[in-house]
């Protein structure tokens, strides 16, 4: 066995890892919470996971200068909801900057108080429990306090493209997967 510390390679550039993470399929989420003024904010991430099941905790990853994670830090939950494949257009809409997302669809209240988007395949209501600084992000963690779920079909993000991806669609064709 060698003693040599190994060396490390240079890190990737930022296109490249893209690439790289683009080959990981994920499903796509909107979290959701409201300022301390009333007014709804929301974005759109693929960076959503379970943390742990005792307690029930999540993590979704946002931009530090993020109106949606300002409003999740002011209010102290926030909602996610899980998009159905027909929902591509509300995964564009909740990635711009817009400040009006809201006004183009139908939500509803959770029980914690956030905005849970209608026609999602499930919800998940979350109380903030700590927020982690992590490269360009925020890493925040949320314990799970509430949820629903449905028999929709999910959106899937994969080659940073949105769809179901079955084989003949074209993020498949593009990268030559194709039987």
């Amino acid at each position: 066995m060698a003693d040599e510390t190994p060396e490390h390679a240079q890190p990737l550039d930022p296109d490249h890892f893209r690439s790289v993470m683009g080959c990981f399929a994920t499903g796509v989420a909107v979290a959701t919470a409201f300022d301390e003024a009333g007014a709804p904010h929301g974005a759109t991430v693929s960076s959503f996971c379970s943390l742990s099941l005792q307690p029930p905790l999540a993590m979704v990853c946002l931009m530090p200068n993020s109106r949606t994670l300002h409003a999740i830090r002011s209010s102290k939950v926030m909602g996610v909801s899980f998009l159905a494949d027909d929902q591509a257009w509300l995964a564009h809409l909740f990635a711009t900057d817009s400040a009006h997302k809201f006004g183009r669809v139908a939500y509803r209240l959770g029980s914690l108080g956030p905005p849970l988007l209608a026609g999602a395949v499930g919800h998940a209501e979350c109380e903030l429990v700590n927020e982690i600084v992590v490269g360009d992000h925020v890493a925040v963690i949320a314990e799970v306090v509430e949820g629903d779920s449905t028999l929709r079909e999910p959106l899937l993000r994969f080659r940073r493209q949105y769809g179901d991806f079955e084989a003949g669609q074209p993020a498949f064709a593009e990268a030559g997967m194709l039987p």
